[in-house]
């Protein structure tokens, strides 16, 4: 369940639909994920610019971050990441 809407989120087309996708499908659930499904989530989001270019990621993928923190640590090198790092700096 947890893939199927990574996928959604990270399939978006347009910031509108992102925003939305991310209240429905990311927002509710972060909390659960887990390191490999923070990982796929990171490789989705660094793969398209409607996600991680939209002005909602600067607060949105905070709440990533956070749950990144938690469980990859708070030294994690987000080198593969860049656009889903400068997303929210």
């Amino acid at each position: 369940m947890k893939r199927l809407l990574r996928n959604y989120y990270c399939a978006s087309r347009s910031f509108d639909s992102a925003d939305i996708r991310f209240e429905e499908a990311i927002k509710p659930l972060i909390g659960k994920y887990n390191r490999d499904n923070l990982i796929f989530l990171l490789e989705r989001i660094e793969s398209n610019n409607q996600v991680y270019g939209r002005k909602a990621a600067k607060i949105d993928h905070q709440l990533i971050q956070e749950r990144c923190d938690e469980i990859l640590g708070q030294n994690y090198d987000y080198q593969e990441f860049p656009n889903f790092r400068n997303s929210f700096q």
